[in-house]
């Protein structure tokens, strides 16, 4: 989970100051990159298939050294937003 305060952002599974997070010019470029990707499906399918697309847009933009880190914060944000509209939160 990530908390921040003073622009300092605090991982609270380390405890440890992340300095790493997505700049805001590459953070609206994977947004277009997810739409592109999205829009672009010739095919129906699952919400599996949903995901996959996603991880398809979005790997590019994602640092190997940090990939474990940077899939687990990913798939923590869709839980928490699946969360926020369920009631489980």
């Amino acid at each position: 989970m990530l908390d921040s305060c003073d622009k300092t952002i605090i991982d609270y599974n380390t405890g440890e100051e992340v300095d790493d997070l997505i700049k805001p010019e590459p953070f609206k470029e994977i947004i277009e990159k997810i739409i592109e990707q999205l829009t672009d499906i010739k095919y129906t399918g699952d919400i599996g298939d949903i995901g996959n697309e996603i991880g398809i847009a979005i790997k590019s933009y994602i640092d190997e050294k940090k990939e474990g880190y940077e899939l687990d914060s990913f798939l923590w944000g869709v839980k928490h937003g699946i969360s926020l509209n369920n009631n489980t939160q």
